[in-house]
């Protein structure tokens, strides 16, 4: 929940409100560096230290659930704003969601075993918090006098379905900031919502600034995030990968985790080079997009103080225009320069001389029609550099020739700039501030975006071109081009549309890849190693335990390491009961775990000492055994294997849709069988392997009732 108090109000400062900008920094009490152990240790110190709670148990609040509060401050030019960062600890054993559906999706998480205990942190939105309908699905502000719902005047309980309402709190999509982290130190980023997600106050970067400080805090160990983010209707994954060259979340160090639909990391990378440094000459000059995509990078390039040459150069500037409309505080792109630095190029003769023979040529038009900066700039080229003429368009606004003055302005239908003289007392111009053309408005520039999205980014596939001749529609099907043939398509002049068609299809295969990889990660395992300095501290010693149960038919092998910080006189025996502890802690099927062996230290009495045996940080694998049957608990994915064999190359559940063979029970993406996101899910579905398999089946079982001299008479 986000509050604001006018600061003539507050009478003085309270002392347990944070700082929400330092919070988690050298500069703020919780960044003393005191939690240097495992998650599991400091999430616990954490909520001693710096939260309130656990808060009293409300009747709606089942027993599963606990909650603490950080209050934190954000400090604002008219008013402070305080912000209450909530910290809901799930008892996963009695919850009603054993397993988690993200460490599903995510490689190598999903043979994870269960763990003990999930942390969520949420920041709610701004407004007040909703209670829904059970009846209706309608939402109603609490606290409200009345217990009915307005829409269908159903008593609305507040005894009932308690774990739901729970579970609804919980995956509220209007959070500002919702994060999972289990006890284990793998979490995931569920929601980041600022200015465009609802927030009056908090930007995204402002959120994920805090995120960020908090998992390096508490030791988290790897985080996972689907981006699915959106900024101006567009996919913003999208946007942001060709600006910047990577995702927004790579701001923050999140790097590419798993490819859907068999996207790999290599073709991620290879998607991302060709879109960002297409040249946007090489578009243009294909044929074929159509007219406005010309105009839009024509008029761009002629505000642009910087030559825009690619794909990336063109995104940048639109981003940044948009950025300035939204009084948007990041760093401005590298490619834009100072201006003085422009102007230094050329000599201001030079530059005079350009604008001397614009204003003849505006003076020829006498100010009877508005004259486009291309015909403009074509008129008075005669071999100048193009940089050159557009540096003088951008300052020719404002410049005067006897009692006229050069008007400017930004063709709303055409998105062009246009020139013409008009007389000085028909026009009243700021001659300080005439120093470039107009900008265009923000309406334009978003329309400007999202065409250029549509038909470079985003372009959608066509089928290729075709003709009544017999060899061309061999040579589209076959996608073998030979010699011969090619030299066919000279004849039927179709080799340019088969150019074009080709780079429709590149720039809308590389976006498809693009758009296919959502799921990023963030090693805070391999920052931590990076920026922790190593000493040799005499008090301990950091170990890290592999646990093993070896139940017979219940073999468990290969837990994600725990951290374990031992005294420097600890012994085997010491070393055994604190990883057994450890392992209790944290999963759920290790409840009665009892370490018997350490693999490394095996034949070893259990007196001796650590130190004489192993570095300050070493590995060690501990087996043991475990009472009862722990099959329910042993892996995140539940207890369900599914088979996956799709198409596309992909083995493993990738959260995307998918569809099971009523026959051999294989799941392949809908998409890879042509069902698209728009159509139902088919009640009936047999795969590719099984239709071939059945219509063998039949032609045998018909040839075995025709007989030999049935089939012969049908010839």
């Amino acid at each position: 929940m986000v509050v604001s108090r006018p600061l003539k109000r507050v009478k003085r400062v309270v002392a347990d409100y944070y700082s929400f900008n330092s919070f988690g920094t050298s500069a703020c009490p919780a960044g003393d560096r005191t939690l240097d152990g495992s998650f599991r240790s400091n999430i616990k110190s954490f909520l001693i230290s710096y939260a309130d709670g656990p808060l009293p148990t409300k009747i709606s609040s089942p027993p599963f659930i606990q909650r603490w509060q950080v209050r934190l401050r954000l400090d604002h030019q008219e008013e402070d704003v305080f912000v209450a960062l909530h910290i809901v600890e799930e008892n996963v054993r009695c919850s009603d969601s054993l397993y988690c559906d993200h460490c599903r999706v995510v490689a190598g998480w999903q043979e994870n075993p269960v763990c003990k205990k999930r942390y969520h942190f949420i920041i709610q939105a701004d407004n007040v918090k909703q209670q829904r309908c059970t009846a209706c699905d309608t939402e109603s502000a609490q606290p409200s006098a009345s217990t009915r719902c307005k829409a269908c005047e159903l008593e609305i309980s507040r005894d009932t379905d308690l774990e739901d309402e729970t579970r609804l709190d919980l995956e509220d999509e209007r959070h500002l900031l919702h994060g999972i982290i289990h006890v284990n130190g793998f979490g995931h980023l569920l929601r980041v919502n600022g200015r465009e997600g609802g927030s009056r106050y908090l930007f995204g970067c402002d959120i994920m600034g805090l995120w960020d400080r908090i998992c390096i805090m508490l030791k988290a160990r790897k985080i996972s995030v689907m981006d699915v983010s959106k900024k101006y209707g567009l996919d913003y994954r999208l946007l942001h990968a060709v600006q910047k060259g990577h995702p927004w979340y790579g701001n923050w160090g999140y790097e590419f985790g798993r490819g859907s639909f068999g996207t790999t990391h290599e073709t991620y990378k290879r998607a991302l080079q060709y879109l960002s440094k297409l040249r946007l000459d090489l578009v243009l000059s294909s044929g074929g997009f159509d007219q406005q995509l010309k105009q839009i990078v024509s008029f761009y390039r002629s505000l642009s103080k910087n030559p825009l040459v690619t794909v990336q150069d063109l995104v940048c500037f639109i981003m940044q225009l948009l950025h300035k409309f939204h009084n948007h505080t990041e760093r401005k792109c590298s490619w834009n320069i100072n201006k003085e630095s422009a102007e230094s190029k050329w000599a201001p003769k030079v530059i005079d001389e350009i604008t001397a023979d614009m204003l003849k040529v505006l003076h020829v038009a006498d100010g009877t029609m508005w004259i486009t900066w291309h015909d403009l700039r074509g008129a008075t080229c005669n071999g100048r550099d193009p940089e050159l003429l557009n540096h003088a368009l951008m300052g020719l606004e404002g410049k005067t020739i006897g009692k006229q003055i050069v008007q400017c302005q930004c063709n709303s239908l055409t998105r062009t700039l246009e020139y013409r003289l008009t007389d000085r007392n028909n026009v009243s111009i700021d001659l300080k501030s005439a120093t470039g053309p107009k900008q265009p408005k923000e309406k334009h520039v978003l329309e400007d975006l999202k065409t250029l999205y549509h038909a470079l980014l985003h372009p959608p596939s066509q089928p290729p071109p075709t003709a009544d001749h017999s060899p061309l529609h061999h040579v589209l099907i076959s996608g073998s081009l030979h010699y011969g043939l090619k030299e066919q398509l000279w004849c039927y002049g179709l080799k340019e549309q088969l150019w074009r068609y080709g780079l429709r299809e590149q720039l809308s295969k590389a976006s498809r890849n693009l758009m296919d990889c959502k799921q990023f990660i963030k090693d805070y395992e391999d920052y931590e190693a990076k920026h922790r300095m190593i000493t040799s501290d005499s008090e301990s010693i950091r170990v890290f335990a592999v646990a093993e149960i070896l139940n017979g038919a219940q073999t468990l092998q290969k837990t994600p390491p725990e951290l374990l910080i031992m005294p420097r006189n600890a012994t085997i025996a010491d070393l055994k009961q604190e990883a057994a502890q450890a392992f209790r802690d944290v999963y759920i099927c290790f409840k009665n775990f009892q370490v018997e062996n350490v693999r490394e230290l095996q034949n070893i009495k259990d007196s001796t000492t650590l130190m004489l045996l192993i570095g300050p940080e070493s590995v060690v694998t501990v087996q043991g055994h475990c009472n009862g049957d722990i099959s329910k608990y042993r892996a995140e994915r539940g207890t369900q294997v599914w088979t996956v064999n799709c198409p596309c190359g992909t083995r493993e559940d990738d959260g995307e849709r998918m569809i099971a063979c009523d026959n051999c029970e294989v799941w392949q993406h809908t998409r890879c069988v042509h069902i698209s996101d728009s159509e139902d899910v088919p009640t009936e579905y047999m795969c590719e392997d099984c239709n071939d398999n059945s219509l063998d089946v039949d032609i045998d079982s018909d040839h075995s009732l025709l007989g030999s001299s049935s089939v012969s008479s049908f010839y």
